[in-house]
């Protein structure tokens, strides 16, 4: 029973992060460019399939 506990711990985990991970990209498609603050330049973003 322990295992299956922390193999449901494990894949929320997973889950979790590439939740995290497209809600990001998501976010960054909204307003169409990246900027990290302490690094120079602006990356245009666009998620493949948008107009």
């Amino acid at each position: 029973m322990e295992r299956y506990r922390s193999l449901m711990i494990g894949h929320g985990a997973i889950v979790l992060f590439f939740g995290l991970l497209a809600g990001f990209s998501f976010a960054f498609a909204l307003i169409d460019e990246v900027t990290l603050w302490p690094f120079p330049g602006i990356w245009s973003f666009t998620l493949p399939g948008s107009p």
